[in-house]
């Protein structure tokens, strides 16, 4: 959705925006302490990811994509092994 709006409807574009800033402004808090200056890539990786895990999910009717990308963020900052 956020896709299609950037193209089509600047309002929804813009609160597409601030959503994603915003979420992404919660996780890298959560991971400042641990990874500092890295925290708001990480948060834009970890974002990313996500999303694009929901659209294979949805394309794929599996929820492996989504099962798949919380293993390897998990592992990526060493809270998995």
């Amino acid at each position: 959705m956020a896709l299609e709006a950037a193209s089509t409807n600047e309002r929804l574009r813009l609160a597409c925006r601030d959503a994603y800033r915003l979420w992404a402004g919660l996780i890298a808090d959560r991971l400042r302490p641990a990874y500092g200056p890295r925290a708001d890539r990480l948060a834009t990786l970890i974002l990313a990811a996500l999303e694009g895990s929901i659209i294979l999910a949805r394309t794929e009717r599996s929820e492996q994509p989504l099962l798949d990308v919380a293993d390897e963020v998990a592992q990526l900052l060493g809270v998995r092994e």
